[in-house]
């Protein structure tokens, strides 16, 4: 019989080299339809999704499990986003947009944490309509809405490789529903509201993310990689959606080289290495933001900005505010907001010690 401290020890072995291969084999991959890094977080929203070499708190579990380490001794979040790309047209002339919903809830200790993500997202796209011709460019296409719902439940391991190296996993199960809707006529949130309401095929399935961080006395360099096992998902009339793979790299300059948990202050930058050809239009992210702890540490404000380097730009900007509260509480809230009708907002509630 094997014992559960020997598969342990297989694990803390193993991990170092899963993670790695995994980041470094993925990095050159392109996306299709993916869950992108800006989904969750309110603190990394406000920074202009520059949260990869940051990863100090619980959503480590979603930017870069190899954080994990930079967390207290606990740290424990709930975190409400949303992202909203609908274009001001009517939508027979759109050809796609997007709206993202996502709730995590996470609790980490410096070596492991557990995770449950609740996200739902809309695409738009046009469909051939029935007996249109092969190859038609117009009038033979119509807006069709799809919805898909997925939930992760995660666990995650950090382990460190000597006293500058960290690598994390983050092992998934993930259910997830698609349905989807043809809108003729109507607004956008319409036919979003159409596809949520349709019947939903369901999937249950793996998944894994991996996370490398290297700390250079007060110099962070993060790459994290999401969505390794590329989970598949089938509607009712044969349309899918994949989660393809991301992958972020990231720096980040910080107040105090040795302390663990939030900084006085944060330099930071991230970058996609993959491209998402996603619901509103193709996106390969840039990000850039600062973060500053004032008032004794009870108050802290944030900004950033945030770009595409492939098609449109879509430059945002973006900022954020948190507030402690005493018994080790911070509330924290984040908005962006950006050309071609990108927005967002993020709220979440905090309590470490």
């Amino acid at each position: 019989m094997i014992s559960l401290s020997r598969v342990f020890h297989v694990v803390q072995r193993t991990m170092p080299v899963i993670a790695l291969g995994g980041v470094v084999a993925m990095a050159s991959t392109a996306t299709l339809e993916a869950q992108g890094f800006e989904l969750v977080g309110a603190r990394a929203r406000g920074m202009g999704g520059a949260f990869v070499a940051v990863a100090d708190d619980a959503s480590a579990t979603w930017w870069n499990p190899a954080g994990l380490p930079a967390t207290l001794v606990f740290d424990g979040v709930a975190d409400l986003a949303a992202l909203d790309s609908i274009p001001d047209r009517p939508i027979e002339d759109t050809s796609s947009a997007g709206r993202d919903r996502a709730l995590l809830i996470a609790a980490a200790l410096p070596v492991a944490a557990l995770s449950f993500t609740r996200v739902q997202q809309w695409r738009l796209d046009p469909v051939p309509t029935a007996g249109a011709s092969a190859g038609r460019e117009d009038g033979g296409r119509v807006p069709a809405a799809q919805s898909l719902l997925t939930q992760h439940f995660g666990v995650s391991f950090a382990q460190s490789l000597g006293d500058a190296v960290v690598v994390g996993v983050t092992a998934r199960l993930v259910w997830g529903g698609l349905s989807s809707a043809v809108s003729v006529g109507g607004s956008i949130d319409e036919a979003f509201d159409r596809a949520a309401d349709a019947t939903r095929a369901s999937t249950t399935t793996g998944d894994v993310d991996a996370g490398v961080l290297v700390r250079l006395a007060r110099v962070r360099i993060g790459l994290s990689a999401r969505n390794l096992a590329a989970p598949t998902f089938t509607g009712v009339d044969g349309v899918s959606w994949t989660l393809d793979r991301r992958v972020r790299a990231g720096v980040a300059l910080v107040a105090d080289a040795d302390r663990a948990g939030r900084q006085l202050w944060v330099v930071a930058a991230d970058a996609d290495l993959t491209r998402d050809d996603q619901v509103a239009g193709t996106w390969r992210g840039v990000g850039a933001g600062v973060e500053r702890w004032i008032a004794g540490r009870r108050v802290a404000v944030r900004g950033g900005v945030e770009a595409s380097t492939t098609g449109a730009a879509r430059t945002a900007a973006t900022g954020g505010v948190s507030v402690a509260v005493p018994g080790g509480f911070f509330l924290d809230v984040a908005g962006v907001a950006g050309a071609q009708r990108r927005r967002g907002w993020g709220l979440s509630a905090h309590v470490m010690f």
